[in-house]
């Protein structure tokens, strides 16, 4: 998997858990993530050698406005990942499944993520859509690195309805027009 640099400040960022045996179809997220500004985690980069792992996952987890699980049944027979949605659950995390592969949970996870937000990659005709979906969803919005309103307006945007990337487009226009009003001299 190509690797990420992962975000290590105070902003909001997204967490994301996957087993190890995905690592090619998380490194496809983590690139799409990367070319929208998502500040995210993830423990191939995140965790240095002779570190205390358990206690950085806790701590990333416990700071991440946003939790995404890649859920796949590799995920679901890693006691690993398990643990890393379970914590998440109890730190009352916004959760989001990202299903990998089409399955069904069971049991006690399923009783326990049945009212959180689930996306399953098949149902979408492309990546871009996936992505446009994953983006929209509760908790996303906030992990996207800001420089301005212009790039705020862009962002909210992206893989909209028409209507809606008209009135992003107004707004767009309307920040311009804020900005050059700003810096013209009185």
């Amino acid at each position: 998997m190509m690797r990420f640099q992962v975000y290590e400040g105070s902003e909001p960022y997204v967490f994301i858990s996957y087993s190890h045996c995905n690592e090619e179809r998380c490194g496809q997220l983590l690139a799409q993530l990367q070319k929208r500004r998502v500040r995210f985690w993830y423990d191939f980069e995140g965790i240095h050698g002779g570190a205390h792992w358990r206690d950085i996952l806790a701590e990333r987890i416990e700071n991440a406005s946003c939790f995404v699980a890649l859920i796949s049944q590799d995920y679901l027979e890693s006691a690993n990942c398990r643990d890393e949605i379970e914590f998440a659950l109890d730190n009352r995390k916004t959760i989001i499944q990202v299903f990998i592969e089409d399955l069904e949970l069971m049991g006690g996870l399923a009783m326990s993520l049945n009212r959180k937000h689930r996306l399953y990659r098949s149902k979408y005709s492309s990546e871009t859509a996936f992505i446009n979906a994953l983006m929209r969803s509760e908790g996303m919005e906030a992990c996207v690195e800001r420089t301005g309103k212009v790039q705020s307006a862009q962002v909210a945007a992206a893989g909209t309805s028409a209507e809606m990337v008209e009135q992003a487009q107004k707004r767009v226009l309307d920040a311009i027009e804020e900005e050059v009003r700003w810096k013209e001299p009185p």
